[in-house]
């Protein structure tokens, strides 16, 4: 890369502009989450909060925002000034909201600069403890036998929706999402 010469001559301002700039943060930060408090997305933003706090100097204001598989805290954030001082606690709606809603009042690649994966969730297949099936293959076999299974998750669009979704379409079987 070639540097013009002029710019060469700007290069003893450099340490003051340095100390003219302040240091990110000087005030609080927002963490938008897009769940009810108490709730697993809540319960990462408070894990995180205490040592964000320490290592910045400034209060990490966590801020709940439910609703709408979190297009409500996703269109916040999106919306705030570009300045770093409003975060999004993503989940994976982030990148299935497109594929839901028909329009969304923010663009979920181009709006958005990922900073950090915090933390990976797995989706879990369970059955009441005294239920014969034990299985993924035993669950799919009665959903085949008798017609069909109900399902539940956390939500429309939640990661445990889909997981439902292409586990039916690979079993071959009918479930009925009950969010």
């Amino acid at each position: 890369m070639r540097i013009p010469r002029r710019s060469l001559a700007l290069l003893p301002l450099l340490p003051a502009l340095a100390r003219a700039q302040s240091a990110w943060p000087d005030k609080p930060v927002r963490l938008i989450v897009g769940y009810t408090a108490g709730g697993p997305t809540d319960f990462v933003a408070r894990l995180f909060q205490d040592p964000l706090q320490q290592m910045w100097g400034q209060p990490l204001v966590i801020e709940n925002r439910p609703g709408a598989s979190a297009v409500l805290a996703t269109e916040v954030v999106a919306r705030s000034a570009p300045d770093g001082y409003t975060l999004l606690l993503a989940t994976s709606v982030q990148s299935s909201n497109p594929a839901i809603y028909a329009r969304l009042p923010y663009d979920s690649i181009a709006d958005f600069t990922p900073i950090a994966l915090l933390y990976g969730s797995p989706t879990v297949l369970f059955v009441p403890k005294d239920s014969p099936l034990k299985t993924a293959r035993d669950v799919a076999a009665a959903a085949k036998r008798d017609g069909g299974m109900a399902y539940a998750t956390s939500g429309n669009g939640s990661s445990g929706h889909f997981a439902g979704g292409m586990f039916a379409r690979k079993a071959g079987i009918e479930l009925t999402h009950i969010a």
